[in-house]
């Protein structure tokens, strides 16, 4: 079985603002970008976790263009470095880079 995980974050790597707000995601996600394609084949699990476990073979981060200064981080701490393996990397109209990445064995 290989666990994904899909995620926004903004450019500094913060998946929400302090108080857990997401309002610096565009209006309605923004145009299509892989999420629904992605979410259809999968099941939500808690990233941070799955990483220091070791259970995570995939990782799609999509980064919105913006700064928002502080707030939840991306990964936090991690027990030791985990290299990635780059797959793709695709932009879209409105800013948004989605780039997809293996778990290097």
């Amino acid at each position: 079985m290989m666990i994904s995980v899909f995620v926004g974050t903004s450019l500094d790597g913060f998946i929400a603002r302090p108080n857990g707000d997401l309002d610096f995601l565009p209006p309605g996600g923004g145009e299509p970008h892989g999420y629904d394609e992605f979410i259809a084949t999968v099941g939500g699990i808690t990233i941070q976790g799955f990483l220091r476990a070791g259970l995570i073979q995939r990782l799609t981060i999509t980064r919105v263009p913006v700064l928002i200064g502080d707030g939840v981080p991306l990964f936090g701490s991690l027990p030791r470095g985990i290299r990635l393996r780059h797959i793709a990397t695709r932009h879209y109209p409105s800013g948004l880079v989605s780039s997809e990445y293996h778990i290097a064995a």
